[in-house]
């Protein structure tokens, strides 16, 4: 019976090497299991008693020595001895073995004590040591994924993201900021073309779209594209995003330039007035007109007549400047050039008579 005993106890042990979940779940009040790297601590020499062995090593039924709980086997050259495992990290160490049990391949013994090796990072909770992956990089667990400022960060998909309500900004996750939101650095604003302000706004040269979610590039001139209202009228008066979504002049308005101003109405160039605003199409009440919207027309001496610098066209129904009318413009130069040919031609004839 008692060798059936011996035989038990002898299978129980080869349990608990090849299966630590068994012997953690059944005996661990015999065998005491640490869920790390198992290491073997039999050190293959015979015994009687205990003062056989090695130190820090036990004789098991008389037969073999095995290094006592917390300790591991290690070959030095030609002896055997009972290493202690390390149990926290700074613990004492000769070798990197002692260290891997608790904090696996990732820890090392440097200058006699455990520590983490070089490019991993120790987690408190886990008391083990893991290869440190930063955001938007591979990683296996959570506990891989590691910010140099403590900042948290999850293995999601393979690869270690930021939480929730944060974005990555090169190593760091920062909370986001979005447009309206209280910010402190323009890194926690989240949306394209924002900064800090107190609050995230939109940069000089953007406007907050029509839902307040992006900021959309203004319009610099008329033809510039657009899907809203607000990035044509920013910079440019009397003006709207078009069907063809680019900024156009609003109904009833000319593009003179690069501005938008009212049509004249050429039915009443030339005809009474009371003020300017009867002089444009369609007509609007004087207080309706602001000094920017008409610039070529007004209501002079009781008519409506070309504004000061504006001629009227061959057609009569329209007034502008030269510069606006490249015919005109070379028309006029054909004419001061055929006119000055004309005086030089009768000076040289005037010096002839002269001779004579």
């Amino acid at each position: 019976m008692r060798h059936i005993s011996v035989f038990a106890l002898a299978l129980l042990h080869n349990i608990a090497a090849s299966s630590c979940l068994a012997v953690s779940l059944i005996f661990k009040h015999v065998y005491p299991c640490a869920d790390r790297t198992l290491h073997s601590q039999v050190t293959m020499a015979s015994c009687t008693y205990d003062k056989d062995c090695t130190e820090n090593a036990y004789c098991w039924n008389h037969e073999t020595c095995y290094c006592m709980e917390g300790y591991l086997v290690n070959r030095n050259q030609s002896a055997l001895e009972c290493l202690k495992i390390a149990s926290e990290i700074g613990d004492p160490c000769t070798l990197d073995v002692q260290c891997h049990v608790t904090f696996t391949a990732q820890a090392e013994c440097r200058n006699n004590i455990c520590v983490c090796s070089e490019g991993s990072h120790y987690e408190s909770e886990s008391k083990r040591c893991y290869e440190s992956i930063g955001i938007g990089h591979m990683c296996q667990t959570s506990y891989n994924c590691h910010i140099s400022d403590g900042s948290p960060s999850f293995c999601v998909d393979g690869f270690c993201r930021c939480p929730r309500q944060h974005h990555p900004n090169g190593k760091e996750c920062l909370k986001s900021a979005f447009l309206g939101d209280q910010c402190s650095i323009d890194d926690e604003c989240f949306d394209l073309h924002s900064h800090c302000t107190g609050t995230c706004t939109c940069k000089v040269g953007y406007v907050r779209s029509s839902d307040g979610k992006q900021c959309l590039k203004a319009a610099e001139s008329m033809g510039d594209p657009c899907i809203e209202d607000s990035q044509c009228t920013a910079s440019l008066r009397n003006s709207k995003c078009g069907d063809d979504n680019t900024c156009t002049c609003l109904v009833n308005l000319k593009l003179r330039g690069s501005s938008c101003f009212r049509k004249l109405n050429s039915q009443m160039l030339g005809k009474g007035c009371v003020n300017r605003a009867q002089c444009v199409e369609p007509t609007i009440p004087e207080t309706a007109l602001d000094e920017t919207d008409v610039t070529n027309v007004d209501c002079i001496n009781g008519r409506c007549s070309c504004a000061v610098g504006y001629t009227q066209t061959e057609a009569m129904d329209d007034c502008i400047r030269f510069s606006e009318n490249g015919t005109s413009k070379s028309k006029n130069a054909s004419v001061s050039l055929l006119f000055s040919s004309i005086l030089i031609y009768l000076a040289h004839l005037n010096q002839g008579c002269n001779k004579q």
